[in-house]
């Protein structure tokens, strides 16, 4: 496949959202900055060239991105809204995303949509196929696919869009430490501060502006920490009794899992939470030398090869022991 920079299915999702009317934009549950601030810059962008287009995320923003949907106007999810609007649609585009799994109240309408899909995503794992896919697993972001899609369709970008799109390419490569950030991403996020972006002023109202309740939770995550497999393998546990004495709620987890990366011996992290339905969360990371994104999908999850997560049944104790047996297994392959 030639690199989506050049690749002529950018044209071709540009005609079809010239061709349509109504354009109905979703991402992944959970939707951390990368999903929210793509799917933003979509719905601004969209209206821009005069299209009636509406993003929609599938629950309430965490905390630190509510300001990115409160100015976009970006809706949560309410089937008497959703379903009319995806009913009248004639385009879908899904962002951040390609796999069922994270879009649960489209999973059926998926088959039986008769809208035209375009789909944009960069994660390795995947199972639903648009008209149009925009998929480069290169890509530190899907919000560096979008910017390039605005680029070669020849829309002009605005200040609110690239502020919104430097928020998924910054969050997505946890401010550009991570593995992903390479010479394309440091380019990119160049080009956006070229319209105004301010780094230092995103990056205080991201990660310096967090609830007390945050911090609470993260004492009593990381009390429990426990290191298997010799040290290098770190693992953590959020369980719903936790949530409830710290007053947090499971959104303000986010990045917990990397916390353990500090430490100089481990290899591979593990977070678990309990979610209200009595599943469990997973959420791994890795600084190199496992692919983790395999050790996802034996569990019907995915991902990146040094990020990734999946849920799991319950109860807690059980989905512990088969995710460390899972990982010990890989990290000694």
């Amino acid at each position: 496949m030639p690199p989506i920079a050049a690749s002529p299915e950018f044209l071709k999702a540009r005609d079809l959202v010239r061709a349509a009317d109504r354009i109905a934009i979703v991402t992944h549950t959970r939707a951390d900055g990368d999903a929210i601030g793509s799917l933003a810059a979509l719905q601004h962008i969209l209206r821009l060239e005069g299209k009636r287009a509406e993003g929609l995320l599938f629950e309430q923003p965490a905390p630190r991105y509510a300001f990115i949907a409160e100015r976009e106007n970006l809706r949560a999810w309410d089937d008497r809204h959703a379903e009319p609007l995806f009913d009248a649609a004639d385009l879908w585009i899904i962002v951040d995303t390609a796999a069922a799994a994270q879009l649960p109240p489209l999973t059926q309408r998926l088959a039986r949509r008769t809208a035209r899909l375009i789909v944009i995503d960069h994660h390795r794992s995947r199972d639903i196929a648009g008209d149009i896919n925009l998929i480069d697993e290169q890509a530190a972001a899907a919000a560096l696919i979008v910017y390039d899609w605005f680029i070669a369709a020849g829309w002009a970008l605005s200040p609110a869009a690239a502020e919104a799109l430097f928020i998924g390419l910054a969050t997505d490569t946890g401010w550009f430490r991570h593995a992903n950030a390479d010479a394309r991403a440091f380019q990119t996020a160049a080009a956006l501060m070229g319209y105004g972006v301010r780094p230092d002023e995103l990056h205080r109202r991201l990660y310096q502006s967090e609830p007390a309740a945050r911090f609470r939770l993260f004492a009593a995550a990381m009390h429990g920490l426990s290191l298997e497999a010799g040290g290098s393998l770190a693992v953590m546990e959020v369980t719903r009794e936790m949530l409830a004495r710290s007053g947090a709620t499971s959104q303000l987890t986010e990045d917990l899992v990397n916390e353990p990366l500090r430490i100089g011996e481990v290899c591979a992290s593990v977070l678990l939470t309990e979610t209200d339905d009595g599943h469990v969360r997973v959420s791994v990371r890795a600084k190199g030398g496992i692919d983790v994104a395999a050790v996802a999908q034996r569990f019907g999850g995915g991902g990146h090869a040094l990020a990734s997560g999946a849920t799991l049944n319950g109860p807690l104790a059980h989905a512990r022991h088969r995710v460390i047996e899972a990982m010990m297994a890989a990290m000694s392959a």
